[in-house]
């Protein structure tokens, strides 16, 4: 596993629940970790946050990342375990076009 991968995995509680685009449904951090794997993400060209909204255990981002020439908007709704600053994330839901 690319070393990326595994830092990325320590933000995640064991009991992670991904929902993407109403198609994709990973439970447990080995479905993430398999997931990424077999997206062979590319690292990012730009990473552009338009918005970031914070509330108690509750966190939203939106914005576009563009690699290889291709630019994806996205938004991400998380559930983070407390509202501790140590909190690992317990639930995504994410979307993109």
């Amino acid at each position: 596993m690319d070393s990326n991968f595994a830092k990325i995995l320590t933000f995640f509680a064991d009991d992670i629940h991904w929902h993407i685009s109403h198609e994709i449904n990973l439970h447990g951090l080995n479905d993430v970790e398999r997931y990424l794997v077999s997206k062979e993400i590319q690292p990012a060209a730009i990473l552009t946050l338009k918005y970031v909204l914070t509330h108690g255990k509750l966190a939203a981002v939106n914005g576009e990342i563009s690699y290889k020439g291709k630019t994806v908007r996205f938004s991400d709704f998380y559930e983070f375990s407390s509202a501790s600053s140590k909190a690992k994330i317990k639930k995504i839901t994410s979307t993109s076009h």
